[in-house]
């Protein structure tokens, strides 16, 4: 099963300010979505972006990227480190 993360936005009038979704797929060609009522993660400030979010498994560690719109309309690009707790990927 592959996992994917998408841009979740409801419409073309969300276009800068995407959200993150989650889809699967058996074959990379046909995706189902497990977030259909809503993106799959909302950044603290309502109607505004979280987006090109992405993961690198490394056996001992994680790292969580993702863009998230400040308070001010700007954006920052954050890292989440989380340690593996059973040292495998």
């Amino acid at each position: 099963v592959w996992m994917a993360f998408y841009d979740g936005s409801a419409s073309v009038e969300e276009n800068y300010e995407e959200r993150v979704g989650l889809a699967w797929s058996w074959d990379l060609k046909q995706f189902h979505r497990l977030t259909p009522e809503g993106p799959l993660l909302r950044p603290p400030v309502p109607k505004k972006a979280l987006r090109y979010f992405d993961v690198l498994a490394f056996p001992t560690e994680r790292f969580i990227y993702f863009e998230m719109a400040r308070p001010d309309g700007s954006h920052d690009l954050r890292v989440i480190r989380i340690p593996s707790r059973t040292g495998i990927s």
